[in-house]
């Protein structure tokens, strides 16, 4: 014999956000408190909107109320990670301002609802929810939604005080680095048989070989290169290759990597953070990143949008393909342009606008007086 025990979680909400939807048994909903809590008690804030999250949980006789909390937590972050993931606003246990547990059941009428900022998000959800069910790896991609729910959250309290600016650009990064060890596999496949083909290629028609010895020759010799180039697989080639199986991958996003990774490494390993000279806005300690390119937004969007591929969503597509358009041109790029001579035949207002190949007055400052100069040089005209 089993008890039912109801558990409500509820928070005011300060944006529009009108839901009634279920996800694992975790009912959410928006509405006044008394709506919410008709069943059971009334409160004062009648006018304001709130949401609830509400689960049940199975005990035994012998085991309390505050037993089950324990039981409940996963999916109440679960519930989180995905209101979280479909608005871009970070919902955690820490808004939640009243909770409450009774024995009984829930029943009210689920009526599948999911308005945010008067954007229609029910049928997206829907579809994950579908997906969801069959999926072989649900745990990996709760671990995923957490992670970035970690990041959107340590990105909002940092929005003012900039107070973790450099963990939530490491936080966000985490999600790729974790995301491409499911491409790797199949990476790694591709470039065994790659291997495979060019020691058999070389064997075959340079040195002639054929047969037995052909093939004894061949793939000793593949064992020894594929021991030079396995461990030549960095996280820039894994999170390449992801994007490349998305099919995401451009030159120039391949250039946003290369300087995520380099933030990355900042962050994640250390460096000298004086300076003499610290532009606005000024951070309540020296940072780890100096020079940041890009706004936070960028890094937010790129991860929701690898996360949605991987799932089979098409969410984040506009967002992604609007942010896109700030990654400045590859360092290689610049180069042509100045190798070519392109600004000659510029004016001065095309060449602030980007009309050839989107190289601007910044590009090249960005590059000749940067870390990111490499020799480039501006001759006098």
């Amino acid at each position: 014999m089993k008890k039912n025990i109801v558990y409500i979680y509820i928070r005011e909400i300060d944006f529009c956000l009108e839901l009634d939807i279920e996800f694992l048994g975790v009912r959410m909903l928006t509405g006044s408190t008394d709506e919410l809590l008709s069943k059971n008690k009334k409160t004062e804030n009648k006018g304001k909107s709130h949401l609830a999250i509400i689960l049940t949980s199975e005990l035994e006789l012998f085991e309390s109320i505050s037993d089950g909390y324990a039981y409940i937590r996963p999916k109440y972050l679960i519930a989180c990670g995905i209101l979280s993931f479909f608005t871009q606003q970070a919902f955690t246990p820490f808004e939640s301002y009243q909770q409450s547990a009774y024995l009984g059941s829930f029943s009210k009428k689920c009526l599948n609802k999911f308005i945010y900022e008067k954007k229609d998000l029910y049928e997206d959800f829907n579809q994950f929810n579908e997906i969801i069910k069959f999926h072989t790896d649900k745990k990996f991609i709760y671990s995923l939604l957490d992670r970035w729910r970690k990041g959107l959250y340590m990105e909002a309290e940092s929005n003012e005080s900039m107070l973790y600016d450099d963990e939530t650009m490491l936080s966000y990064f985490h999600i790729l680095e974790l995301l491409s060890t499911k491409y790797e596999y199949k990476q790694k496949l591709e470039l065994k048989e790659r291997i495979k083909q060019f020691t058999n290629s070389i064997f075959k028609d340079s040195f002639l070989f054929d047969g037995s010895h052909l093939r004894n020759e061949s793939e000793s010799k593949s064992k020894i290169i594929n021991g030079l180039l396995m461990p030549e697989l960095s996280v820039s080639s894994k999170i390449f290759y992801m994007f490349k199986e998305q099919n995401m991958l451009t030159d120039r996003l391949k250039n946003f990597i290369n300087e995520f990774v380099k933030n990355r490494n900042l962050v994640a390993h250390g460096s000298h953070v004086y300076q003499d000279r610290i532009i606005f806005p000024v951070p309540p300690f020296f940072p780890l990143i100096k020079n940041r390119v890009y706004p936070i937004d960028i890094y937010r969007i790129l991860t929701a949008k690898a996360i949605a591929n991987y799932i089979g969503l098409n969410l984040y597509s506009q967002e992604w393909e609007d942010f896109s358009h700030i990654i400045i041109p590859s360092i290689e790029e610049l180069k042509d342009f100045l190798k070519k001579k392109k600004y000659n035949y510029l004016t001065n207002e095309d060449f602030c606008f980007g009309v050839e190949n989107d190289i601007t007055p910044y590009v090249v400052s960005h590059y000749c007086t940067g870390s990111a100069g490499n020799g480039i040089s501006v001759k006098k005209r």
